[in-house]
């Protein structure tokens, strides 16, 4: 993932936010990042498509798609995005993960002076 530093499109806030890990494209090539959470304006659960750049300095992450997804708020676990998580997963014939939200989350704090 890289970082970027302007904003290319309009921002969805993510709360109650995931950050996991995939071999998407194989096991033994880079594994994608993937973003999972609650859509602020809608409430809905959203699963990102593979995360390209991520700006640390305002929790900005930008996907393969074209979207920017602002991640809003601190991590959490929860029941809906877990279920969309784990459905994506079967959908896209992956069995494998890496949680990698707390050490995301702390590094975030690190590098952007605790934005949250």
């Amino acid at each position: 993932m890289h970082l970027f530093h302007h904003l290319p499109a309009p921002a969805v806030g993510l709360t109650h936010w995931a950050v996991y890990e995939v071999p998407l494209h194989g096991i033994d090539r880079q594994w994608s990042t993937h973003f999972v959470g609650f859509e602020q304006s809608s409430g809905l659960v959203q699963v990102t498509s593979q995360t390209l750049e991520f700006n640390a300095d305002d929790a900005l992450g930008l996907s393969q798609t074209g979207k920017v997804f602002h991640l809003m708020g601190a991590p959490a676990v929860e029941t809906g995005p877990l279920g969309k998580w784990t459905q994506w997963k079967k959908l896209s014939g992956v069995k494998l993960e890496r949680d990698i939200t707390t050490s995301f989350y702390k590094a975030l704090r690190a590098l952007s002076g605790a934005w949250i």
